[in-house]
């Protein structure tokens, strides 16, 4: 879904390639969301929470369309 939406974005001229996508990781056992999750579809941990759990991670447009197109 987050393909999609992201190129349906891109064709509706609302977004870029080069715009950033940010959020904020929830904590999990051992940082599993993070680590198997948001890493590889290309995000970077930006600043960790209080309790080294999640955290602020950001990563480009294109990083995730080029994540969507060698995961499909």
């Amino acid at each position: 879904m987050l393909c999609y939406g992201l190129l349906l974005l891109i064709k509706k001229g609302r977004i870029h390639l080069n715009n950033i996508i940010s959020l904020e990781a929830d904590p999990s056992d051992n940082n599993n969301l993070i680590n198997k999750v948001y890493i590889p579809m290309g995000f970077t941990l930006e600043a960790m929470d209080i309790e080294n759990e999640g955290g602020l991670m950001s990563t480009k447009v294109s990083t995730i369309l080029n994540w969507c197109e060698s995961s499909f």
